[in-house]
């Protein structure tokens, strides 16, 4: 598939990729809701600033591609598999990505906001400052807990306690909480 046959079939409101080869492709700010990537070879496409809720990507593999900025809530990445992809600053809220490798993928300013690593494989991929409420981690880059009332998740860069996000270094230092830029009340969460 080239770029003009691409541009034809996204102004048709195709959003079947399924089992297809995307090479080099720009879907810079598609809207693809629903789309069906499963099984998809994708190398070097651009999907940033694209609206891709609720797409489905289980068992693709994926390299070189961009999809920072893009809106990715609900999405499945299952059984995926992702080598030397930019995320950052993507809209991850309640994406599915359990099961699935990341390698040398960029994930800095992510929001993921519950979204599921459950089993994640994720090798020298930049976590920082990924906004990480609710999150399940994946044990090892990723880790997350429950007690009582308050969720934690954090990264080697950035502890989460409920809405509170502040880098590891300033827990260690001084918890958040008393400090009056961080200033919150514990009871609320």
């Amino acid at each position: 598939m080239n770029q003009e046959q691409l541009d034809k079939d996204l102004e048709a409101g195709r959003k079947d990729f399924n089992n297809e080869t995307l090479t080099g492709l720009n879907f810079h700010n598609a809207k693809l809701s629903n789309a069906d990537f499963s099984k998809a070879s994708i190398e070097g496409c651009q999907f940033q600033s694209a609206h891709l809720t609720q797409a489905n990507f289980t068992l693709a593999e994926c390299s070189e591609t961009t999809f920072s900025q893009a809106n990715l809530e609900e999405v499945v990445f299952s059984k995926a598999l992702f080598s030397d992809c930019n995320f950052s600053c993507a809209y991850l809220n309640l994406a599915t990505l359990y099961f699935s490798s990341f390698y040398r993928c960029n994930f800095s300013s992510v929001n993921a906001y519950r979204a599921n690593f459950m089993f994640a494989n994720i090798v020298k991929c930049n976590l920082s400052n990924m906004w990480l409420l609710r999150t399940i981690g994946n044990e090892k880059q990723i880790k997350s807990a429950q007690v009582g009332p308050y969720t934690f998740a954090y990264t080697a860069d950035t502890l989460q306690v409920g809405c509170l996000r502040a880098p590891i270094d300033i827990w260690r230092t001084e918890p958040p909480a008393t400090n009056e830029v961080h200033k919150i009340e514990w009871n609320r969460y």
